[in-house]
């Protein structure tokens, strides 16, 4: 039996304003600058590749139907813990950073996330990660009155045509 990782405290979800330079391409300093959402998200958030757009049709000559894939999808809706000090600053709370980072609608952003390292571990050169452009729509509030009691909102993202190609290395500096 092989080995297997476990999703527990090995995921990265940083957002950076207004993108960074080239998605394929990030840099250690642009991962850096941006907003560490992670421990903010509530588990089971969705992000990611979604089935491309099918283009199907049927040539004279073909016997069947032909599929070919067509633009690529993906999607991204995340769920937020709201925080409960009044004291708390962005600068130390994760729950106060999302909050003040998703203000309204019209944010443009990357969305980049690391899986296989723990969550509080630095970005470094050489890291894979995955990145999608976004812009957010309005943020939606709960009242924290559900059976979990916890008070959170939701923040709904439309897609920018901005993203990787399956896992990237993130780069040193802008020019490797």
């Amino acid at each position: 039996m092989s080995a297997r990782l476990v999703d527990s405290d090995i995921t990265l979800l940083i957002a950076v304003l207004g993108g960074v330079a080239d998605i394929s391409k990030p840099t250690v300093a642009e991962l850096t600058a941006g907003v560490n959402l992670t421990c903010a998200v509530v588990a089971g958030y969705d992000l990611g590749m979604d089935a491309s757009e099918e283009i199907t049709g049927k040539g004279v000559c073909d016997k069947g139907k032909v599929v070919n894939f067509g633009d690529a999808n993906y999607k991204g809706s995340l769920q937020f813990f709201l925080e409960g000090e009044d004291e708390a600053t962005a600068a130390t709370s994760a729950y106060v950073a999302a909050e003040e980072f998703f203000t309204t609608r019209g944010i443009k952003f990357d969305l980049f996330r690391r899986i296989g390292k723990a969550s509080d571990v630095p970005i470094a050169a050489t890291d894979k990660v995955e990145g999608y452009g976004f812009v957010t729509d309005y943020p939606q509030f709960a009242s924290g009155a559900d059976a979990s009691g916890y008070a959170m909102f939701t923040q709904p993202l439309a897609q920018q045509s901005r993203f990787t190609d399956g896992k990237v290395a993130v780069v040193a500096t802008s020019g490797g």
